[in-house]
């Protein structure tokens, strides 16, 4: 095996280690926390911080609109067009994400499930906004090889 190959084998190997590390603490983290939380909030309050949860994911799908995906493979494609893929992405996601928050809180507002979770629906849906931004970055970390795995 040429020795090119080997350290791309090994890079690979590492990372492959790190994102399992990462896998794994995000498992073990969420077991230990989900019971303290539960016990915390009660059975009808935990019920609705799982279901404000859940249903801000759904709208996390339409916020993200698979541009990691995209913007990971085209500037792997091209490095040197980082900036111009970077600006169109955060373009469409901008749209993208606006459409997700206003949607979750119609959507909160419409479902009629008190004051409690509406709020709440309200507030998560914030997070939208972060995470729909840091997802975008994380690919083109992933492109330009500054993350700790490799996009395949």
């Amino acid at each position: 095996m040429p020795e090119a190959d080997l350290g791309k084998a090994k890079q690979f190997i590492r990372s492959s280690f790190w994102l399992s590390v990462s896998t794994f603490s995000v498992l073990l983290v969420g077991a230990a926390y989900r019971p303290i939380v539960a016990r915390f909030l009660g059975s009808a309050e935990y019920g609705q911080y799982v279901f404000i949860q859940t249903f801000i994911a759904y709208f996390l799908i339409l916020a993200s609109f698979g541009l990691r995906s995209v913007v990971s493979r085209e500037i792997g494609k091209d490095p040197s067009a980082t900036t111009t893929y970077m600006v169109a992405a955060y373009r469409i996601s901008a749209v993208t994400i606006i459409l997700a928050v206003v949607f979750s809180c119609v959507a909160g507002y419409l479902l009629g499930r008190g004051v409690q979770v509406t709020l709440g629906i309200y507030v998560l849906s914030l997070s939208i906004v972060v995470l729909g931004v840091g997802d975008l970055l994380e690919g083109a970390l992933i492109a330009l090889g500054r993350s700790f795995y490799v996009a395949i």
